[in-house]
């Protein structure tokens, strides 16, 4: 190790950063990002396919089922019908939560109070979140 630069673990490594910090920040970046492009395009793929299968089985009357009993006829395009709106509405609410993952936690370090945090990090650590998803959304540190 002699001659060697030390390398600090705060300064150099965590670059003044918490695990507080950067661990739930990731994370929500993480599952934001993955929201953005894998849930929400594959649940509008299958919203699409419900869409087709209901017009294509519009006019294929069968019997509806209560409690395992006889109940109405109705066309196995208005069954898929109910499956395609339970699958809107839920998709609408996974984006109303998703936008909670949009406030991150980065550069408050000591528990939020920017305590011990560089000068100028806390903006930085915003900026950089900002972009760090290249999908141009509007994360915010607090």
């Amino acid at each position: 190790m002699r001659g060697k630069a030390r390398i600090h673990p705060n300064d150099d490594v965590n670059m003044s950063q918490s695990s507080n910090d950067t661990f739930p920040t990731v994370m929500h970046i993480a599952i934001f990002t993955k929201i953005q492009t894998h849930l929400l395009p594959a649940l509008d793929g299958l919203i699409g396919t419900f869409a087709t299968k209901e017009r294509q089985y519009g006019k294929t009357i069968k019997i509806g089922r209560t409690h395992l009993q006889d109940a109405t006829p109705l066309t196995f395009g208005q069954e898929i019908s109910g499956w395609r709106a339970m699958l809107d509405k839920s998709k609408a609410m996974i984006i109303e939560a998703s936008e909670k993952l949009l406030d991150l936690a980065i550069g408050g370090t000591a528990v939020g109070t920017r305590n011990q945090c560089a000068a100028g990090i806390w903006r930085a650590s915003g900026r950089a979140a900002k972009n760090a998803d290249g999908l141009s959304v509007p994360f915010v540190n607090q």
